[in-house]
């Protein structure tokens, strides 16, 4: 064999094992994105109904899991289609310390997925609810769930001496 078939036959090689990784990595966001979703749905009394309605909703599984990064791989979903990967950017400033890790699901009206769609970007409203897995809602009493608008969900994301609520963040498709 000659050392350019070799090569070429390394390369080969190569592409396929990359190409295998990011099936890999894509299979796996979606299984997590998939807990995830039914982790909040066991929480949120209303998840299911709103879902089956929702135009779209985006779902990040792990977020904070690199305290050096302001990004967050999940997916963007809408009934009947295939998920689009989309980037949950955040401010550094008031994240939570390396090891706290945290769950966040963006609930999109008709108007805002057409502003995502359309830019490739969207603000999200800096409130969100926080629930743990056991459907306890942990907010302030006196901030009700909205009814009505772009919803952020997350789970808690406290540390020992953290508890802060997430600013300026912003949803961007892939």
């Amino acid at each position: 064999m000659s050392a350019r078939r070799g090569l070429c036959l390394a390369v080969l090689a190569l592409a396929v094992l990359v190409a295998g990784c990011a099936a890999s990595r894509a299979a796996r966001l979606r299984e997590e994105a998939d807990r995830t979703v039914a982790g909040f749905s066991a929480s949120v009394p209303e998840l299911e109904a709103h879902l089956a309605q929702a135009p779209a909703w985006a779902v990040f599984p792990r977020v904070g899991l690199d305290p050096s990064s302001p990004r967050d791989e999940g997916l963007l979903c809408r009934p009947g289609e295939e998920p689009l990967p989309c980037t949950l950017v955040r401010p550094l400033a008031g994240e939570p310390p390396a090891g706290v890790v945290y769950h966040e699901m963006v609930l999109l009206t008709a108007e805002d997925l057409a502003v995502l769609l359309a830019e490739g970007s969207l603000d999200l409203p800096d409130s969100a609810e926080v629930y743990d897995w056991a459907g306890a809602w942990l907010d302030e009493p006196s901030a009700a769930p909205a009814t009505s608008g772009t919803r952020r969900i997350t789970t808690p994301r406290s540390g020992l001496l953290f508890a802060e609520p997430v600013h300026g963040q912003r949803l961007e498709l892939r």
